[in-house]
């Protein structure tokens, strides 16, 4: 009867061990998954980053090159004011 008993232990314990490492296995891709995630995540960000200081660029450079000889003296005012800020920025 021990013997018995000796042999289900052990099945019982290789058993838990196999379950174990299902688990381990399962939580190891669990991680690497949030962490292909939040990479994404991270490369997402950079690129609508990038996407909005090119947007910043252009408009800069459209005040910049801006023709001012025919437009009303406000508009000018308002494109200099730019010009200035977009100096003092990049200074």
């Amino acid at each position: 009867m021990d013997e018995k008993k000796r042999l289900e232990k052990e099945a019982a314990t290789v058993i838990y061990l196999n379950l174990t490492k299902e688990v381990i296995e399962v939580q190891r891709m669990d991680v690497e998954a949030k962490k292909a995630d939040a990479e994404a995540k991270l490369r997402d960000t950079e690129a609508r980053r990038m996407d909005v200081e090119a947007k910043i660029h252009a408009e800069n450079t459209r005040i910049m090159l801006a023709d001012l000889s025919s437009v009303d003296d406000d508009t000018r005012a308002w494109f200099m004011k730019r010009r200035v800020e977009i100096h003092a920025r990049d200074a």
